[in-house]
């Protein structure tokens, strides 16, 4: 009887102690935890712009100019907001990953001066 009565209150205890490991709703790691495919891309692209008040233009602007495709390519314009090579050469942090270029483009879009006509063309 000893023993069970350890073993319930050890499973009580598992069960009760908070998850450490959980991440917190508006990060980039929640996101990659909770969502998936497109609903995942724009999640990023939301808590990276949310920084300044940005965050659904952003995701309309990549809309508009990748369908949200990291990977997409047009001529010299590359990513989920079609950046170009003078851009990516310009503002450091240019990347593969949809994290990556939405930080890459929060610093162009700041180095603009925080707008998003003409820089993109579907602003």
């Amino acid at each position: 009887m000893q023993c069970s009565a350890a073993t319930k209150t050890e499973s009580v205890e598992r069960v009760s102690r908070p998850s450490h490991h959980r991440p917190a709703r508006g990060t980039v790691a929640y996101c990659k935890a909770h969502a998936h495919g497109y609903a995942r891309r724009a999640c990023i692209i939301r808590v990276v712009f949310a920084r300044v008040g940005q965050s659904e233009r952003a995701v309309q602007v990549a809309h508009c100019e990748s369908r949200l495709d990291p990977r997409a390519r047009n001529g010299q314009y590359l990513g989920i907001f079609q950046v170009s090579e003078y851009w990516r050469q310009s503002v450091p942090g240019w990347g593969m990953t949809v994290e990556q270029q939405a930080r890459h483009a929060l610093g162009v879009y700041k180095r603009v001066g925080r707008q998003w006509s003409p820089t993109w063309a579907c602003a």
